[in-house]
């Protein structure tokens, strides 16, 4: 979902709310995109006004229309190629590359141990969905298999216009709660296994003209384990264009947002899982910044590898690439053990394990309602990170 503003007709709709994605219901969305949609729907009607008056021919509307030009502090063209956001005032904020951006924590395993199953899935929503009309529901076919026999904890959508859909086509929708986000972004978590304690959104970046579609949000939720306690903070994230440039600001303010983000909106000791198409590869600038204070934890192949997840537990395994169904991006799955050591595989969420220690690494190929996946069982992460 973009939030271009080029003309009168694309800005002034009659439900501003809808064509900038705000859902009903949404919580701890960036009030500054709550700003910007009202600001577009005061100065749209206003410029429509003064446009038909224009078209009148009436002597009256030139004086009119600059009168009120100049009174909001912008020029004419304003009304023709869309109201200024916030969001571009607030561009020497986030493409400020801080040098001192936050140290975060590995995380807090004290406690019963817990496995966490999470996906990232970019499901090209414009090509899947609105071409090609779901191909039967294959994304959702694609994630109910490999929910088996482990479910996933936590998914992340990217390019996700209806959460709902997805699940249903997946039969899961009973067993999950979904929430659609303001910038093409969705997020579900089973439902008997999580409480959300809190969720947001806010922008973190924005992309190059020359491939521009507008901000690039990230949407988190903070969930709680109801049989152990622990608390996951789980970020979803959409990276800018073109791919490993950082959009306009670079890798480099790009990563420090998201940083940011975690270090402002988790709480220290919570288990941190930043996922989703950060359009940027092993190789860019946002991606080297991210893996110096967080655990890259798996990565796929699409686009060179512009599908990731990071984390600050220790421990992951089962990385699993479950092919695109319909996508051009590859789903990717991991386990992540909330664990003093590594787990054993777990056959359902939520239930603490005893642990133990997992030394091999193995590849298999399995083949799963006719999508072939590659399931690794990894060794503990080693890479250091910086630490508060």
């Amino acid at each position: 979902m973009h939030y271009e503003y080029q003309t009168v007709p694309q800005a002034c709709q009659s439900n501003t709310e809808r064509i900038c994605g705000v859902q009903d219901g949404a919580t701890d969305v960036d009030p500054d995109l709550i700003a910007e949609q009202r600001a577009i729907a005061f100065r749209c009607r206003r410029g429509h006004s003064i446009l038909r008056t224009i078209r009148r021919g009436t002597l009256l509307g030139i004086p009119i229309a600059v009168l009120l030009c100049c009174w909001t502090g912008d020029s004419l063209h304003f009304m023709i190629r869309g109201a200024s956001s916030p969001f571009q005032r607030k561009a020497e904020f986030w493409c400020n590359a801080h040098s001192d951006d936050p140290d975060l924590w590995i995380a807090d395993v004290a406690g019963a141990p817990v496995q966490v199953k999470v996906l990232t899935y970019n499901l090209e929503w414009w090509s899947l969905f609105e071409q090609l009309g779901g191909l039967g529901g294959s994304a959702g076919k694609l994630i109910a298999a490999a929910g088996k026999p482990q479910p996933f904890d936590i998914m992340g959508f990217q390019e996700c216009q209806d959460p709902f859909r997805v699940l249903t086509d997946a039969g899961l929708l009973p067993r999950y709660t979904a929430v659609q986000g303001a910038a093409g972004l969705c997020f579900a978590y089973m439902t008997a296994s999580w409480t959300a304690l809190a969720q947001g959104e806010e922008f973190v970046g924005e992309d190059q003209p020359g491939q521009y579609f507008g901000k690039r949000s990230a949407q988190w939720v903070r969930l709680q384990h109801k049989t152990t306690g622990k608390v996951v903070f789980f970020v979803n994230h959409h990276g800018p264009l073109t791919v490993n440039s950082g959009g306009i600001c670079g890798g480099k303010a790009t990563a420090g947002n998201l940083l940011r983000l975690l270090a402002r909106s988790a709480v220290h000791g919570d288990s941190i899982v930043l996922l989703g198409d950060f359009n940027a590869d092993a190789n860019s600038e946002t991606v080297l910044e991210l893996a110096k204070r967080l655990y890259k934890v798996y990565a796929g192949v699409s686009y060179g590898g512009v599908d990731n997840i990071f984390s600050n537990v220790k421990f992951s395994q089962e990385a699993q690439n479950l092919g695109g169904g319909g996508s051009d991006h590859s789903a990717l799955a991991a386990v992540i053990d909330i664990a003093g050591s590594p787990m054993p595989p777990a056959t359902f969420p939520g239930v603490p394990l005893g642990t133990t220690t997992v030394t091999t690494t193995t590849f298999t190929s399995t083949t799963i309602s006719s999508t072939t996946f590659t399931s690794t069982t990894v060794t503990p992460v080693t890479a250091a990170i910086k630490i508060a």
